[in-house]
């Protein structure tokens, strides 16, 4: 085969590469394989939440994490508050349901109870954070519609931009957002940025996602800034010393666990 038959082949194949997607067609099969690929059944790390305001003072709060697949595979999450002091004993408690909303407490130890959040408080800010209830753990596939925008760099990365926009009022209601746009790596399969619009349509939170560690065959977003832009605030989310398939004890995910110190 001559060189000019090769080239020509060469160019081809790249543009059925980059054709595969047309505009407006729907990627739910994608956002499927995105949201959904962990292969491990728990895991624990250190997290640092880091809240940064709009004049530039600091807040920094460690958190103990825990995450655990039940036997339908429905994921349960425990966050644990160990610093500073004002926040020791603080817990948040996620169980994750396939076919029905989410159930989320959080136990404030000034208060001494345990709040249950419901639908209409997901869009609340978690922890004075700029990430919401909703926007920790796995997101909902069905809350969301997804189309194909095109195709963009980022960081290097040539990426999918896929919107998403509220499946029913009730969603928009629920999470506040009246649509999100991703920027995804379509080879690892991982959100590399997002874009969060609030009910009137406007610009509201950037989200980066820094840093991914591999983790038996997994990626794992280890790096993670949230930036409302509305009101200049700042969140940072990091993890380290992750572990996974290690014995994590069941009545780490129960209400009654969380009222322990």
């Amino acid at each position: 085969m001559r060189f000019r038959e090769v080239k020509i082949l060469l160019i081809i194949s790249t543009l059925a590469i980059f054709s595969a997607f047309t505009p407006g067609e729907d990627m739910r099969p994608l956002m499927k394989q995105v949201f959904r690929k962990s292969t491990w059944n728990s895991m624990s790390a250190d997290m640092t939440l880091t809240i940064i305001d709009s004049r530039g003072e600091k807040r920094v709060r460690e958190v103990k994490f825990y995450s655990k697949k039940d036997k339908e595979g429905n994921n349960r999450m425990l966050m644990r508050f160990v610093r500073p002091r004002e926040v020791l004993g603080t817990s948040f408690l996620l169980l994750e349901h396939r076919n029905r909303d989410d159930d989320r407490y959080l136990y404030l130890p000034a208060l001494r109870r345990v709040k249950r959040i419901v639908a209409s408080g997901k869009k609340g800010n978690f922890m004075s954070s700029d990430f919401t209830y909703y926007d920790i753990g796995e997101p909902k596939l069905d809350d969301f519609k997804y189309r194909f925008l095109g195709e963009e760099t980022f960081r290097g990365v040539k990426c999918l931009k896929i919107e998403a926009t509220p499946s029913s009022p009730k969603v928009l209601e629920e999470t506040g957002y009246s649509k999100i746009i991703y920027w995804v790596d379509p080879d690892k399969k991982i959100i590399l940025k997002a874009e969060y619009y609030d009910e009137r349509g406007k610009l509201q939170k950037i989200l980066n996602i820094n840093k991914h560690k591999l983790i038996n065959g997994v990626y794992f977003a280890t790096d993670m800034v949230m930036r409302d832009v509305q009101i200049s605030h700042i969140s940072r989310i990091k993890f380290s010393n992750i572990k996974i398939n290690e014995s994590i004890p069941e009545k780490y995910f129960s209400v009654k666990f969380l009222r322990r110190r």
